[in-house]
């Protein structure tokens, strides 16, 4: 029998993950959760078990943030090129 050991942080990270790929969050929310991710790892205040978690939702809501800003772009062009 396979044993796995999760820390409550780990599930939290899971579950945030699930969170951001089922359901949308706001632009705003997700700066937020950013910001606190890089306060996180440059205060060193990561653990080496948590580090590998937390940087790939950092790199999450990095790209997501992106998409919402490529997406926004893309409608203002196209509202402001109908005129």
């Amino acid at each position: 029998m396979i044993q796995t050991r999760f820390t409550l942080k780990t599930i939290h990270i899971a579950y945030l993950c699930l969170k951001t790929i089922t359901m949308s969050i706001s632009y705003e929310a997700a700066m937020t959760e950013l910001q606190e991710l890089i306060t996180d790892l440059q205060e060193e205040s990561v653990s080496m078990d948590d580090l590998a978690d937390k940087a790939k939702r950092a790199a999450e809501l990095i790209k997501y943030c992106r998409e919402k800003l490529r997406h926004t772009d893309q409608s203002l062009k196209g509202l402001f090129d109908q005129q």
